[in-house]
């Protein structure tokens, strides 16, 4: 006898298939890797494998039908849009000023007049700052493409 195999029942395609019928599709899935380990080419466990396998993309295909066919609220994209104009009006309000300050600042480098009045110099960089903004204008962005997304699906 050799050493591992005493007491061990002998691992047959019917266990795993009535495991995979039972609906332990895990355990089912173990034995058969253990079939296929020692033994490769095994057909019969090498077609329950697909099988399990295409059992859980048709599972996944119909879950994915079933997302799609879902009823979208009326007021679903509404708010979405309102969500995008609203991230757009705030970033624009944040960013005007940035560049403003932005601007007065290299118009000030470039005419160097020693009459005008000395800009102070923010503690944080200009350019640091308009990522807020830019980060609101992203969110929009997704924001409208959500609501894109949402009228297709009610328009279907």
């Amino acid at each position: 006898m050799r050493a591992g195999t005493k007491n061990a029942p002998p691992v047959n395609v019917d266990s795993a298939y009535e495991l995979y019928r039972q609906g332990d599709v895990e355990q089912a899935r173990k034995l058969i890797n253990e079939i296929l380990a020692k033994t490769p080419n095994h057909l019969q466990a090498s077609a329950l494998r697909d099988r399990i396998d295409n059992d859980e993309f048709n599972q996944f295909k119909m879950q994915t039908r079933e997302i799609q066919g879902m009823q979208v609220s009326p007021a679903a994209p509404l708010g979405w849009l309102v969500v995008a104009v609203g991230a757009v009006v705030i970033a624009t309000l944040f960013a005007i000023p940035i560049l403003r300050e932005m601007v007065q600042s290299a118009q000030h480098a470039l005419i160097q007049d020693p009459e005008a009045p000395a800009i102070v110099k923010p503690a944080i960089a200009p350019q640091v700052r308009l990522i807020f903004p830019v980060a609101l204008y992203i969110g929009g962005t997704v924001s409208f493409l959500s609501y894109l997304r949402l009228r297709r699906l009610q328009e279907e």
